[in-house]
């Protein structure tokens, strides 16, 4: 999917990579992001018993989380879904391309905030230049997705609580808790 890609205003980004969901061709955070959170969780358990595992649980999580953190444009913006039906050449320009609108939505926000926030957790002692780049990610995320959130969505409020708890956790700032 080298010609598939994702725009916001003049921005453009190639949206390969990550996983697809149900065999198809269709790439989204709704699975990815459990996913790599499930990976890097996980992985800090089998660290000590299952040294094999554990590598392979951290180059696959790190695969999915490059796909995420390429995909935000910032300021909450990002590629969300991309459901996708036939296969493309690859090859930009011959008129197979496909071309998907950055979001700016809560939900989606708070769940890439969650896993980046997590991944960053594990990735703190083993690569902390990735941590670092994760855990402003994921407060980029966390701010785009309280200015948009509103009351009542039981889903969103759901997210909101979790990433607010996982970035507590990794910064131990207060607003987090606040919030």
């Amino acid at each position: 999917h080298r010609d598939v890609t994702a725009t916001k205003d003049s921005m453009k980004v190639v949206v390969n990579g990550g996983w697809h969901d149900a065999g198809d061709l269709t790439q989204m955070i709704y699975n990815t992001a459990p996913a790599i959170y499930a990976m890097f969780s996980l992985a800090d358990q089998v660290k000590n018993r299952d040294k094999e595992l554990y590598n392979r649980l951290i180059e696959e999580g790190n695969w999915g989380l490059d796909w995420m953190l390429k995909t935000r444009f910032g300021d909450g913006f990002r590629h969300n879904f991309g459901g996708i039906g036939v296969w493309t050449d690859g090859i930009m320009g011959n008129g197979d391309e496909m071309n998907f609108r950055a979001q700016n939505t809560p939900f989606e926000n708070f769940l890439s905030s969650t896993t980046i926030a997590r991944a960053a957790q594990t990735l703190r002692k083993i690569d902390p230049v990735k941590a670092s780049q994760c855990i402003k990610a994921a407060a980029e995320d966390w701010d785009a997705a309280v200015k948009k959130m509103t009351r009542g969505e039981v889903e969103v409020d759901g997210e909101a609580i979790l990433s607010s708890l996982t970035l507590y956790e990794l910064t131990g700032e207060a607003k987090y808790a606040d919030k």
